[in-house]
């Protein structure tokens, strides 16, 4: 997989994430985020999703995911550590 995105000065200063599937209502919008804010390597992965990685080989699915939900599914929470 290529990099697509990843910050030089991320606001976040993450050391690791474990792995994880999230949701997102916008891929671009996520994927902008998590590049920017969190400074996480990010690869499109097709046009409605994008993968979120912090080193090492751990990664982190985002896809998107128009319905709308108050609540996240059990299945949709990552895990991480600063």
């Amino acid at each position: 997989m290529k990099c697509t995105s990843r910050a030089a000065d991320p606001t976040l200063k993450l050391r690791y994430l474990s792995r994880g599937t999230l949701e997102s209502k916008n891929s671009e919008r996520a994927k902008q985020f998590y590049t920017e804010f969190a400074g996480l390597e990010v690869f499109r992965t097709s046009p409605v999703s994008i993968v979120i990685r912090l080193s090492g080989n751990n990664t982190i699915a985002v896809v998107e995911q128009k319905r709308s939900s108050a609540v996240m599914s059990l299945f949709n929470r990552g895990e991480q550590q600063g």
